[in-house]
């Protein structure tokens, strides 16, 4: 805390610097030359000390007229008085004045600083001639810190945004290039000073917008904006723009000075978070349909369930009355009611054959699947298939197993509806008839089926969606039969893909792992 005199102390203290300053009188003009005339601000002071010998504040008692000028503070009310009363805050101030003079005037000891005080800067140098008393001499620096201070400020800011500095004459010649210029546009200082702006900092603002933004900049003194330069090695960048027009008194331009920040890296940032956001946006809708269908196949799988067995009960009706009907017109004599009797009774097993295959799509896509594996004859299911196929006659049905892959280890009752499916399929892609071939062989340890068709081929806008359920290009199905078959496929572990031509064909590839008894 700090210690304030009492005024008997401060009194005596006044007495002898009053008996001190008087035996001085008389050598006082040997020195007035080179006090009062110095250019530096001169105050010659005592410590005032407490009980414990502390100094606690100074007086003054003599300054010359640097001083004055420099502070501001007139003679007639400085001299006699102590510096608490001359300057009130000094004791919370940055500069500890007391106790550094304090310290000089009892060692003797010299010291040279700075302060800051009366909101100016100072250079001091402080001296004791004699114990108790110093000597300050002090040279106003306030206009050279404050440069300091703004030249610091403007390095700072400089330093900061590491930007490009152009300096563009009344004619658009280049009169200042700096070192970040040259590194964002690619063209030394050498190779720039005394060219035409607008030949060498070419942009992609052309026509009205570049005249617009010349017009602004003209009329309001400053235009703020992205341009796209284009650099030295040919390639354009972004830069974000900051100009202002130099005039002098009568407001004719001077010139042009510009700041340009290179923000091509955070450009293509944004547009990748664009493109992440635009991707985004499609995968939460993508996945929005995909629930909605899942719901829908989920209630119509429920429905399906709980119908498929009411609806299979007259089908199986249908078919013993149909296969009655023809074992009783076997007997008949042949006749044109006969054969037309028939072929309608065929008509009639196939649309069951039909009905029942689209509940049998419904409950496999909605319903559990827990595969069997067991070692299957797929070459026997392969033969079975494409004989039940019933295939028109204008298509050419042909089959091919190698003899690694006569058995294999899967489900069978899968095996056959992925089969099934797949050539029905290739069976629908070819009205006009075609080639039906089923080949199985092995590679690299995996069983490999390829169901292929010289049909139509798949058009290339519906292959991104062809295993999307309730998705056909058909004019009849359900579009499921080959969603039941993806479904199925990787139930067992497998894989299926297809390779598809417009005009030309398509081939469905089955790829299973090699099992064990104990996969699942």
């Amino acid at each position: 805390m700090p210690v304030t005199p009492n005024n008997s102390k401060v009194t005596e203290e006044l007495t002898k610097a009053a008996v001190v300053h008087k035996s001085l009188l008389g050598i006082k003009k040997k020195y007035d030359a080179l006090f009062n005339q110095n250019i530096n601000g001169l105050a010659y002071c005592k410590i005032v000390f407490d009980d414990n010998n502390q100094p606690i504040d100074y007086v003054f008692l003599e300054v010359n007229a640097a001083f004055e000028k420099q502070t501001g503070l007139k003679k007639e009310n400085v001299v006699g008085k102590q510096a608490t009363q001359i300057i009130p805050n000094i004791k919370n101030s940055a500069f500890d004045f007391i106790n550094i003079y304090g310290k000089v005037a009892l060692t003797g000891e010299p010291v040279e600083t700075y302060q800051e005080d009366l909101k100016r800067w100072h250079s001091v140098y402080v001296v004791s001639p004699k114990k108790t008393f110093f000597l300050s001499l002090f040279t106003d620096i306030t206009k050279h810190k404050q440069a300091e201070e703004t030249l610091a400020y403007q390095a700072d800011l400089l330093s900061e945004v590491h930007e490009a500095l152009v300096g563009i004459d009344a004619n658009y010649i280049i009169t200042y290039w700096n070192r970040a210029a040259e590194e964002i546009f690619g063209w030394t200082k050498e190779e720039v000073l005394g060219k035409n702006s607008e030949e060498l900092l070419q942009t992609k603002i052309e026509g009205s917008s570049r005249a617009e933004g010349i017009a602004k900049l003209l009329a309001t003194g400053h235009y703020e904006g992205e341009v796209q330069y284009l650099r030295k090695d040919g390639e354009y960048f972004f830069a974000d723009v900051n100009a202002v027009t130099i005039k002098d008194a009568n407001g004719k331009l001077q010139g042009i000075m510009t700041v340009a920040r290179d923000i091509t890296e955070r450009k293509q940032m944004e547009a990748k978070l664009e493109g992440y956001s635009k991707h985004l946006e499609d995968l939460v809708e993508e996945r929005t349909k995909q629930l909605r269908d899942a719901e829908r196949l989920a209630a119509i799988g429920q429905t399906a369930g709980m119908v498929g067995h009411d609806i299979r009960n007259p089908l199986q009706a249908i078919t013993s009355d149909v296969y009655l009907a023809k074992t009783e017109l076997a007997s008949t004599p042949e006749s044109e009611e006969k054969k037309n009797a028939l072929e309608s009774l065929d008509e009639v097993e196939k649309n069951v054959e039909y009905i029942n295959k689209i509940v049998a799509d419904l409950q496999d896509y909605a319903r559990s699947i827990k595969p069997m594996v067991q070692e299957t004859d797929l070459e026997a299911i392969i033969e079975n298939l494409l004989l039940k196929n019933d295939a028109p006659k204008n298509i050419k049905v042909s089959s091919s197993v190698e003899n690694d892959s006569k058995k294999i280890v899967a489900d069978p009752d899968l095996l056959k509806r992925i089969l099934y499916n797949l050539m029905t399929n290739a069976v629908q892609a070819m009205p006009e008839g075609g080639k039906l071939s089923v080949h199985a062989y092995r590679n690299g340890g995996d069983n490999v089926i390829t169901v292929k068709d010289t049909g139509m081929g798949i058009p290339e806008e519906a292959k991104s969606k062809l295993f999307t359920p309730l998705f056909t290009t058909k004019a009849k199905g359900q579009g499921l039969g080959l969603a039941v078959a993806k479904r199925m496929t990787e139930a067992i572990g497998g894989t299926v893909t297809f390779e598809s031509q417009e005009g030309k064909g398509t081939t469905f590839i089955v790829r299973l792992p090699p099992h064990k008894r104990d996969k699942w």
